[in-house]
């Protein structure tokens, strides 16, 4: 599958914005869609406009990825993060196209110590894991020729995220809090972008897991992403998550097993701390 002409949606968002981009450069006819060009909750338009591109595959980065705002608005949840995706799978599926949809480590309830596989039962907490488990799932059942990316804690460049609040904070001098049992794995968006590629190319259907290499506690991200940033790691606040007073359940561990699309692909992702390391530099000049 080495000649594609891909479709991305979400282009705008933090993740879509390095898809379209890595696509983009290694694939010159990929079109990258924001939201006022692609409705994806209007499935004849939809239908139409797909049509109309031809894509042979669509990468789903569309989502209404905001937690506590999933809880507050639930109907909005399920439209973006389960509708969407049925609307996609069904519009892949009528024009003979691959879907990728990304979905998140949110599917699930966080209490195994041990990594999460693909197969292993899912739970989550909160409606935005509701919603996305439902999307990914629907999606998947809806058109056989789908392939579901759950990933976990996205950083990188194009919108603000927590490393960079936390790196804007130590340069005014002021403390932040970081969670010491929320853990999970830092996931550099450049590199997910890069791996999603791969799993096309690769034919890959079904669920698949990727992140960076290496789970870590939000306190420990946070921790060295200052001392990477070169800033007062001092002003860094240990606290549990309970202390942070969210709106939404968030799962304690959620680890995910990357052991699938290391033998895929034939190589593991790179640690997450070395992702940092250059998104950090990077940032810097």
């Amino acid at each position: 599958m080495n000649s594609i002409r891909p479709l991305i949606t979400g282009s705008a968002g933090l993740l879509g914005r390095a898809v379209a981009g890595h696509f983009e450069r290694r694939h010159p006819g990929t079109c990258s869609a924001t939201r006022e060009f692609l409705d994806l909750e209007d499935f004849w338009r939809l239908r139409a406009e797909m049509e109309r591109l031809e894509p042979t595959v669509v990468v789903n980065c569309a989502a209404y990825s905001d937690v506590d705002g999933c809880e507050r608005d639930p109907d909005r949840a399920y439209r973006e993060n389960r509708d969407a995706a049925v609307n996609l799978a069904r519009a892949c599926r009528a024009i003979g196209a691959m879907l990728v949809h990304v979905s998140t480590d949110y599917v699930f309830d966080g209490r195994s110590d041990d990594p999460y596989r693909e197969e292993d039962p899912c739970g989550p907490l909160q409606v935005y894991g509701e919603s996305k488990l439902e999307g990914e799932t629907e999606a998947m059942r809806e058109h056989p020729d789908t392939l579901v990316v759950r990933t976990s804690f996205l950083f990188g460049p194009g919108r603000r995220t927590f490393i960079d609040r936390l790196a804007e904070r130590a340069r005014r001098g002021e403390a932040s809090r970081a969670a010491l049992d929320w853990v999970n794995a830092p996931t550099y968006t450049p590199d997910l972008a890069a791996a999603i590629e791969s799993l096309v190319q690769r034919g890959c259907r079904g669920v698949v897991h990727f992140t960076n290499t290496g789970g870590c506690s939000k306190f420990e991200f946070a921790r060295e992403a200052l001392r990477l940033a070169g800033l007062d790691g001092g002003l860094l606040e240990p606290v549990r998550r309970a202390d942070l007073r969210l709106p939404a359940a968030r799962p304690e561990r959620t680890v995910l097993d990357l052991s699938r699309y290391a033998a895929i692909t034939g190589a593991a992702p790179r640690p997450w701390l070395a992702a940092a390391a250059d998104y950090l530099r990077d940032a810097r000049s």
